[in-house]
């Protein structure tokens, strides 16, 4: 929206809004609402009114206040986009995002220049009209080294790091939202596309939850959970989790059918001949529902990365006494925190796991706590804030040591706990369910992806820090030094190091075009010289 035209409050307080500054263009162009009309936005008013079955708001040249008003919206003026939108009748709004994809899609996949701006701008710590004309060069093709080096006036002395950075930054803020445009239409084409759903979508501020909102959306292969719903034993599933207190064998009992007969030739039918089977069903169908859930999956990926423990054990079969093998030797049986592995023993790990010299894996600290032995897990461990072990999300003192702590995040963050009601046992094995089988592989696969990003990223900089320094050294040994950095334009820039490298002096000379001061330029340098005793020139 644009919110330069109207405060918050009155954005807010317009009937039909799009709900405050953080909606952003692409919900008030599906739902062409009060907000868009309020802010002056009549490009987008137009299309949404389209999009939401008022074609006649959208085409007329100025609507005069009783006509707004009976359909709930303020008057506007024609907006330009509207002569070339055709017109629509009223239609369910998944038809009409689909009827208008060709025209919104622009709109929904740009994230609108001056809000990206604006973003990147706060990240990285420079103005908005920086990263506007670095944007502006790198669209054009021109490299990192290149605008670093010779767009310094274009960019207000951006320098080699702070565009990287922005290269980067940029670069996913994109891909972002082209996944966002992939996502709504992959929604839309189910016919379960909703204004609702779309703002989600608009504010999702990383592809991690992106991804998390899309998953219950996402075809995948036919599950055991399809077969169960396809069984219709999906209301028995609502029925047990809104209600404990049923009993789970009567309750299967009532949705038990014999096992139909096939042919030879045919596929083998699911069998829900038995109260047992029918609740494995059950099962199946409510923890598929709850692994997909971002409100579920979400806290415990976090609570795994900060309490979970990076585990390593030698390959069954290998011979640690092999030389190759041998390498790794600190890795045979090996535990440390997750989120405190220094990169080097991450990116080591990983490494002999490619091998297929050792297992790698995430456990809880309880898992590993009767076999953590080497010096580093436990030197780790043992010099570690015994805070920091505790879990990020409250958790009961009264819990069964039994039960794993991944489960009872799953139970908390469901807002579920055993009451021994007839049906909690039950619900209580769903639970486990959820973890064992449908959310800690993925989540560790997740997890081992954050890990070795962060391990090459810290890697990465130590290199450049080594390699740096190794370039900074002084080649010829402990010499006064004056460097010349060539320039036509902007002038040959001067430098004068002493012996340790401190910098003694700095000048600008113009020998070439357009002053072209060659006599001065040579007077300039020769003083430097003779003041600073100058043994060589780079």
């Amino acid at each position: 929206t644009n919110r330069s035209q109207t405060t918050p409050k009155a954005h807010e307080a317009a009937p039909g809004g799009c709900g405050g500054v953080r909606r952003r263009r692409a919900l008030c162009l599906l739902q062409g609402e009060a907000g868009c009309h309020a802010t002056g936005d009549t490009d987008a008013a137009a299309w949404g009114c389209l999009l939401r079955g008022h074609p006649e708001l959208a085409a007329k040249p100025t609507l005069d206040p009783e006509t707004a008003t009976s359909k709930g919206h303020p008057p506007i003026s024609r907006s330009p986009v509207a002569h070339s939108l055709p017109s629509l009748p009223s239609l369910p709004f998944s038809q009409a995002f689909r009827a208008f994809i060709p025209v919104f899609r622009p709109v929904f996949m740009s994230h609108p220049d001056t809000q990206l701006f604006a973003q990147l701008a706060t990240e990285i710590r420079i103005t908005p009209a920086q990263v506007k004309a670095a944007v502006e060069l790198l669209d054009s093709g021109a490299t990192v080294p290149f605008i670093a080096r010779y767009r310094k006036e274009v960019t207000n002395n951006l320098d080699d790091i702070q565009l990287r950075e922005l290269e980067a930054r940029l670069s996913y803020l994109r891909e972002l939202q082209e996944r966002r445009v992939v996502v709504a239409k992959a929604i839309d084409e189910q016919g379960k596309l909703t204004p609702a759903l779309v703002a989600a979508i608009q504010d999702c501020d990383s592809k991690q939850a992106l991804e998390d909102l899309y998953l219950p959306f996402k075809l995948k292969r036919r599950t055991k959970a399809q077969i169960a719903r396809e069984a219709g034993l999906e209301p028995l599933a609502d029925a047990l989790w809104a209600n404990p207190l049923l009993a789970p064998l009567e309750e299967a009992e009532k949705y038990a059918k014999p096992l139909p007969v096939v042919g030879p030739d045919d596929d083998k039918p699911a069998d829900f001949s038995t109260a047992a089977l029918v609740l494995d069903g059950v099962r199946d169908l409510l923890s598929e529902r709850w692994a997909q859930d971002p409100l579920v999956a979400a806290p415990l990926r976090e609570w795994m990365w900060n309490e979970g423990l990076l585990h390593t054990l030698l390959a069954s079969g290998k011979n640690e006494n092999d030389p190759e093998i041998a390498k790794f030797r600190d890795y045979f049986e090996y535990a440390e925190p997750l989120h405190r592995v220094p990169s080097h023993r991450a990116l080591a790990a990983f490494r002999g796991r490619g091998l297929a010299y050792l297992n790698v894996s995430i456990k809880s600290f309880e898992e590993t706590e009767p076999i953590v032995k080497t010096s580093i897990a436990q030197s780790a461990i043992n010099n570690s804030n015994k805070n920091d072990l505790k879990t990020t999300i409250p958790v009961p003192k009264t819990a069964p040591k039994q039960i794993p702590l991944a489960e009872i995040h799953v139970a908390q963050a469901l807002k579920w706990r055993h009451q021994n009601r007839p049906a909690d046992d039950f619900l209580r094995k769903c639970v486990a369910w959820t973890w064992k089988v449908k959310l800690s592989l993925s989540i560790e696969r997740e997890l081992f992806a954050r890990l070795r990003e962060s391990a090459e990223k810290t890697a990465i900089k130590v290199f450049a820090d080594n390699v740096r320094d190794l370039l900074l050294a002084a080649p010829a040994g402990p010499r006064v030094v004056m460097g010349l950095d060539p320039g036509i334009r902007t002038g040959v820039k001067v430098a004068v190091v002493d012996g340790t490298g401190k910098l003694l002096d700095t000048a600008t000379v113009y020998p070439h075009e357009p002053r072209r001061d060659w006599e001065g330029s040579l007077h300039q340098l020769a003083l430097l010289c003779q003041k600073h005793q100058v043994n060589l020139i780079a």
